[in-house]
C-alpha cells in the first residue's frame, strides 16, 4: 500500500517514540539491549535519519545511559556500545 508523506512521518515518529522509551526503560537489560539497536541505527541509517530524531538519540545515549547509575552492569555495556557503533 502506499503511504502519504504524512503517514510516513507519523509512522517513524511513532517509531522513534517507542525506542526512546525503550531507552528510558525501568529494566537495565532492556536499556542494553535499545543502547545497542540505537546505536546500530544510527550507525547505519545515519544520513538518513533526521538531524533532530539523530540530536535526540544521541543526548539520551551520552547524557542519560552513559551515566546509568541504576546498573552498574547497563552503565558498562552502554558505554561499550556507544564506543563501537558511534
Amino acid at each position: 500500500p502506499t503511504l502519504s508523506h504524512a503517514e510516513v512521518e507519523n509512522l517513524f515518529e511513532r517509531q522513534f517514540k517507542a525506542f526512546e522509551g525503550l531507552l528510558m526503560d525501568a529494566s537495565p537489560k532492556v536499556r542494553v539491549i535499545a543502547v545497542h539497536g540505537c546505536c546500530k541505527l544510527l550507525g547505519v541509517f545515519w544520513k538518513l535519519l533526521p538531524a533532530a530524531t539523530s540530536k535526540r538519540f544521541l543526548t539520551i545515549l551520552i547524557r542519560d545511559l552513559t551515566q546509568d547509575k541504576k546498573s552498574s552492569e547497563a552503565e558498562l555495556l552502554n558505554k561499550y556500545y556507544i564506543l563501537i557503533y558511534l
